[in-house]
């Protein structure tokens, strides 16, 4: 008898790919054979793909095991993670009805999963910047969670306090932490010293005039 393999993501539980009862690796591979023969067939694959969506939609241990069983099988090989990647985009570009539903998908997912958009956050700030989340959270306590500019607790849930990460323009080097109010003047002065300099003698003549006047 042919025994069952259990596939884990590390701290997940294992997917347990179970196969048929006395199947030998030859029938093993008659039967996918059949199969990707049937899923070559549009109609067929369609049928299928909308009975999965309704197991997975009705038993959230299942969707649970299979989310972690393609993360998995993404992570440890590339040449899928690519097909499926390529795939998606093909059937974004092909079908509108599929793009606005996914796109409708994503946002709700972000809007009411915080744990799903912490991840993709953290994954935005590595694509972008190499930074590990370890790192991140070094920075944050090298700044003592206050803004080194206006010296302002960062808060995650006020949109102009939340910390961002500065880097420079030219050189793409990381400068630190400040939060985003801070970031956008820098931005508005083009990261210019001379210009925040002579923005700062500004602000000082308009107040002696003040008090003067």
């Amino acid at each position: 008898m042919a025994e069952s393999k259990s596939i884990t993501s590390g701290d997940e539980e294992p997917f347990e790919l179970v196969p048929r009862r006395g199947e030998t690796e030859e029938q093993k591979a008659k039967r996918m054979a059949r199969q990707r023969e049937q899923r070559a067939d549009p109609e067929y694959r369609a049928k299928e793909n909308a009975r999965a969506r309704e197991r997975c939609a009705n038993d959230p241990e299942l969707r649970a095991r299979r989310i972690s069983y393609y993360r998995m099988r993404c992570a440890r090989d590339p040449e899928y993670r690519n097909n499926l990647i390529a795939r998606r985009r093909e059937q974004r570009a092909n079908d509108p009805e599929f793009k606005v539903k996914q796109a409708a998908y994503y946002r709700e997912r972000l809007a009411n999963n915080s744990e799903h958009k912490a991840r993709k956050v953290a994954w935005d700030r590595k694509r972008k910047y190499g930074l590990e989340e370890d790192e991140y959270r070094a920075m944050l306590e090298g700044c003592e969670h206050r803004c080194p500019i206006c010296r302002v607790p960062f808060n995650e849930a006020i949109r102009n306090l939340k910390p961002v990460v500065d880097h420079c323009h030219r050189t793409g080097r990381i400068r630190g932490l400040i939060c985003n109010a801070c970031n956008r003047s820098l931005s508005e002065l083009l990261d210019d010293p001379t210009l925040l300099r002579a923005a700062a003698r500004y602000l000082e003549r308009s107040a002696e005039n003040t008090a003067h006047s």
